[in-house]
């Protein structure tokens, strides 16, 4: 599984991705923490708030609401 582990837990590792794009694993940096905590893709709402939630993040949005969404009237 493609991950990245930070150096310097003191600051945000400005590396770039080890992975190609929308490459899914395990990528330390979530939840404003720099280690410890990690998202599923190396670019990720769960890293800066400029990007876009990932396909994993997105997913699971879709899941956690679908019960309490309103069924469709065709």
């Amino acid at each position: 599984m493609p991950t990245t582990a930070n150096p310097d837990c003191s600051q945000c590792d400005t590396r770039p991705s080890p992975a190609p794009t929308a490459t899914v694993g395990a990528f330390e940096g979530a939840h404003y923490h720099h280690c410890g905590a990690y998202r599923p893709q190396f670019n990720c709402r769960m890293r800066a708030l400029g990007h876009p939630f990932c396909a994993v993040c997105t997913e699971q949005i879709r899941r956690t609401l679908q019960p309490s969404r309103a069924p469709r009237e065709d």
